[in-house]
C-alpha cells in the first residue's frame, strides 16, 4: 500500500457529500479510485459502507450513459498509512460469534466460496469478448453492493 500511497496523483478529488471516502476519475487508464478512511479507526463502518455504495450506484451510471467516458477499472485502497483494505471491526465480530452466530457465518463462507468460480467461468461461454469487461463490471458491482447491503443489514440489526 505504501506504493500506492507514494505514487504522485496529479488527478482532483471528484465532487461530492461523502466523508470518509475520496473518489478520483483518471480518464486516461479509464479508472475510478476510491480512498477510504474512515473514522475512528481503519475499518468498515455503517458511513463507509453507505458512502461504497452509492459510489458503486455513481460508477455504473457513468458505464450507462453514453456521454460520460468509459469506466473500465474501480479501484478501493485505504488512505490510512501500511493498511491495505479494511475489514470488518474485529470486536464485533468476535461478539457476534459469542452470539451464536457461527453457523451463518460458515454458510455465508460456503456461498462464497461455491458462487465466486461459477460468475466468473459461465460469463465467457455465455458473452462476445468485447462485451465482458462491462459484465464483470456489473458482476463485480452487484456482488459489491450485495456485500455492503448485507452488511448494512447486518449491523442495523445487531445495534445494540
Amino acid at each position: 500500500m505504501a506504493h500506492l500511497q507514494a505514487v504522485r496523483n496529479t488527478l482532483q478529488p471528484q465532487q461530492n457529500d461523502y466523508s470518509q471516502l475520496t473518489t478520483y476519475f483518471d480518464p486516461h487508464s479509464q479508472t475510478s479510485w476510491g480512498y477510504m478512511h474512515s473514522e475512528p479507526r481503519p475499518c468498515f463502518t455503517p458511513t463507509l459502507l453507505q458512502e461504497l455504495l452509492s459510489w458503486c450506484h455513481s460508477v455504473a451510471s457513468q458505464i450507462d450513459d453514453p456521454k460520460q467516458p468509459d469506466v473500465r477499472y474501480m479501484v478501493t485502497a485505504s488512505s490510512h498509512p501500511d493498511v491495505f483494505n479494511y475489514g470488518g471491526d474485529l470486536n464485533r465480530f468476535a461478539d457476534l460469534i459469542a452470539a451464536g452466530v457461527m453457523a451463518a457465518l460458515f454458510l455465508f463462507g460456503v456461498g462464497s466460496a461455491l458462487f465466486g468460480p461459477i460468475k466468473y467461468a459461465i460469463l465467457p461461454d455465455h458473452l462476445d469478448r468485447e462485451q465482458l469487461p462491462a459484465a464483470n463490471a456489473w458482476i463485480e458491482g452487484a456482488t459489491f453492493i450485495a456485500i455492503l447491503s448485507g452488511t448494512i443489514f447486518a449491523g442495523i440489526s445487531f445495534a445494540s
